[in-house]
């Protein structure tokens, strides 16, 4: 822990002056700063106890759902802390009807600040790192500390290897851990986890559930949607769009971009290739009859172009980002096509090659023939129905949840 903890000492202050920055700029406020830094939100019960769940952002929320509304349904909603790493993600909890807040960073006095001001019975994390002064407190402190969908890639490892006592300390801490893919469970092994402690393999957005389920082929077939795009894979799908126009001039394109603090950036590129544009976070007046491209750059409402879209081109993917999710495009029928990087999904999309339930394209002339040969909505319905049935999983949720509830509390009035 010794060397971990001079990292983080080292890391402090261009960490502090990052944040700092955050907040001059208007990114953050300073509220959300000493969040960061383990000042609790105002609470209303002070001296109960809670069921923490963390989860990195807006997806892993989504993953969590199903523990979330288990948990809730058991001990009351009341009593589950959801902390998250991103604003997005915390006000999603919060308009879930959580107490929500930021994580607190892994600094250790940060840490026993905010387990100082919530009295915590048991911890659930969904986040693919493991911070190892959290999972030391908590179980110094003999809380079970649970982790879900837990990751660990070639490299993690490595790395991991490098410092063998603190990844012993760190996976003898935790009491349960259920890995997100096959890889992640043989390199979990070959730390030196005890197997008696890893539940089965399941990645958690495999139970995405779309919350529209009425999508029409036909108002669909002529949208497709760029999801989660990063810099540099704006102007790889503008020009395969360029290019599939000429023959499909009815085809218009939703940009959502990871980031939506891009937006204006990417509405200069889509303004000066002469397209129609509809910058969604200053005008959702417009009928799609008048535009060519929407420029979806706000936050919490990608269910809205999932549903609204016949395809989807998945982001991340065209520039070495590891790509994203193929679940939840694959929960709204999409017909998937994404770039050759997919290491964080790697087995899905390797699942999906080998099904032949999503399209690769490496640059835009690439990604233009593969949009081109889904122009018809019965291609782009079997490719569609080829990835749902592909992606979707046959592990007993029992299993994990029988575990959950022999390391929480027995009941609500434990909490009180």
């Amino acid at each position: 822990m010794f060397i971990y903890r001079l990292f983080l000492n080292f890391a402090a202050f261009p960490l502090v002056l990052l944040l700092m920055i955050r907040c001059l700029k208007g990114t953050e406020d300073w509220a959300d700063f000493w969040q960061r830094f383990g000042k609790p939100v105002a609470l209303k019960r002070p001296a109960q106890k809670w069921l923490w769940v963390h989860a990195a952002s807006n997806g892993e929320l989504q993953s969590a759902k199903p523990i979330l509304d288990a948990l809730a349904a058991r001990y009351g909603q009341n009593s589950l802390l959801i902390t998250c790493n991103s604003l997005s993600g915390r006000l999603w909890a919060k308009e879930l009807g959580y107490h929500a807040a930021l994580s607190p960073l892994d600094f250790r006095w940060a840490q026993r600040r905010f387990m100082k001001a919530y009295s915590i019975a048991a911890h659930v994390t969904f986040e693919a790192e493991l911070w190892p002064n959290r999972i030391a407190i908590l179980a110094a402190a003999g809380i079970p500390v649970t982790a879900l969908g837990a990751r660990m890639s070639a490299r993690g490892q490595n790395l991991w290897r490098r410092f063998p006592k603190l990844s012993a300390k760190l996976l003898n801490a935790i009491a349960y851990l259920q890995p997100q893919d096959a890889g992640s469970y043989q390199r979990f092994k070959g730390l030196g986890i005890d197997p008696e402690k890893m539940g089965p393999v399941l990645n958690w957005k495999s139970l995405y559930q779309p919350q529209t389920i009425d999508l029409d082929p036909k108002k669909r077939r002529n949208i497709c949607l760029a999801a989660s795009t990063h810099p540099g894979e704006d102007e790889i799908i503008l020009k395969a769009f360029g290019l599939v126009r000429q023959t499909w001039p009815e085809l218009q394109l939703i940009i959502a971009p990871r980031h939506p603090k891009r937006g204006a950036e990417i509405a200069d590129l889509i303004l000066s290739q002469g397209w129609r544009l509809q910058r969604y976070s200053q005008d959702q007046a417009s009928g799609p009859e008048k535009v060519d491209v929407i420029l979806a750059d706000t936050l919490g409402e990608m269910p809205k172009w999932y549903a609204a879209s016949g395809l989807c081109i998945v982001g991340g993917a065209f520039k070495d980002h590891g790509g994203h999710t193929p679940y939840e495009p694959a929960a709204y029928e999409c017909a998937l096509i994404t770039g050759p990087h997919t290491s964080n999904f790697s087995a899905e999309y390797e699942t999906l090659a080998l099904n032949k339930a999503a399209l690769r394209a490496a640059d835009a002339e690439a990604l233009a023939k593969a949009l081109s040969s889904l122009k018809t909505p019965s291609a782009q319905q079997n490719l569609a129905q080829r990835a749902t049935k592909a992606l979707s999983h046959d592990t007993d949720m029992s299993i994990i949840m029988d575990v959950l509830e022999h390391l929480m509390p027995r009941s609500n009035t434990d909490l009180a």
